[in-house]
C-alpha cells in the first residue's frame, strides 16, 4: 500500500535492540493529511468525525485529532462496498426497457 507523501513521517522503530533501525510510516495521520489522503477537503474530515463516521484519537492537550490510517482504509472500503450494493439492488429491481417505438426510422 503506498501512502504517498505522507510515508515522509516515518518513526524508528528498533527491533530487539539491535543497532540498525528498520523505519515504519506513521501510524495516526493529522486531520490535514487525511484530508490530502482522502482527497477533500478538511471540514469533510472533522464532519465525519464528527457524525461519527471516522474514529479518532485526541494526542496531548493541542495536538488535535489524529487519525489512524487503518480507519480510513476501512472508510474507503465500507463506501466502495455500499455502492456496489446499491448499483446491485437497483440493477435487480429496475425492468429492462424495450425503447425500440423511440427509434422509429422514416
Amino acid at each position: 500500500m503506498s501512502y504517498g507523501n505522507l510515508a515522509s513521517k516515518a518513526v524508528p522503530l528498533q527491533v530487539n535492540n539491535m543497532s540498525h533501525e528498520t523505519y515504519l510510516p506513521a501510524r495516526l495521520i493529522s486531520v490535514v493529511e487525511a484530508a490530502k489522503y482522502l482527497g477533500c477537503g478538511e471540514a469533510n474530515v472533522y464532519g465525519l468525525i464528527r457524525s461519527g463516521v471516522l474514529p479518532y484519537v485526541r494526542v496531548g492537550c493541542r495536538k488535535g485529532y489524529r487519525i489512524d490510517r487503518e480507519d480510513i482504509d476501512r472508510f474507503i472500503a465500507e463506501r466502495k462496498e455500499q455502492k456496489r450494493n446499491i448499483a446491485a439492488a437497483v440493477s435487480t429491481k429496475l425492468p429492462r426497457l424495450d425503447l425500440k417505438h423511440i427509434l422509429r426510422r422514416p
